[in-house]
């Protein structure tokens, strides 16, 4: 079986370790969670939707600026559980906002988001989920509440994995 998001099954990271929702950073708090995967692995979409957003994720040109990691991309998606958001890779050319994707569609490939490899490799997908309606990522600082609008990935994520 293939699993929905790409050919390998991640490992789903337990609550409170790095990578997970919610994990306590240097400056934030962690809005999705992290699935290391392989290099150009294609993504693909778990539920049909329509992308509501697409924008430098990562790098020196994301918003807010984080030059520390290399440059990626996020696209949103709104679909039946929300808007999901598919980050940190590098999306197909004909993936734009608006545009209709069906469950399985291809989304775009994984490219490095870390500079240097800090012992699970350079690449992951970061995945979020936000109620619908939401149209951008969320930045979550210590000294701030969850933002409304920001919810926890992981169940989706682990009723995927066992569907």
């Amino acid at each position: 079986m293939v699993w929905p998001l790409f050919q390998q099954k991640p490992n789903i990271p337990s609550d409170g370790s790095p990578g997970s929702f919610a994990y306590k950073r240097a400056r934030t708090y962690h809005p999705g969670v992290d699935l290391y995967c392989d290099e150009e692995q294609e993504v693909v979409a778990i539920e049909d939707g329509t992308v509501v957003n697409v924008c430098v994720f990562t790098g020196p040109e994301a918003t807010p600026p984080s030059p520390w990691w290399n440059e990626t991309w996020g696209v949103l998606v709104e679909g039946e559980s929300g808007v999901i958001g598919y980050c940190e890779l590098k999306p197909i050319f004909y993936i734009k906002k608006g545009f209709k994707l069906k469950k399985g569609d291809m989304i775009g490939r994984i490219i490095p988001v870390l500079k240097r490899d800090k012992g699970n490799g350079t690449t992951m997908l970061h995945f979020e989920l936000y109620l619908k309606g939401s149209r951008d990522h969320a930045d979550w600082h210590h000294d701030e509440p969850q933002p409304v609008e920001l919810c926890d990935p992981t169940p989706l994520l682990r009723k995927i994995s066992n569907g």
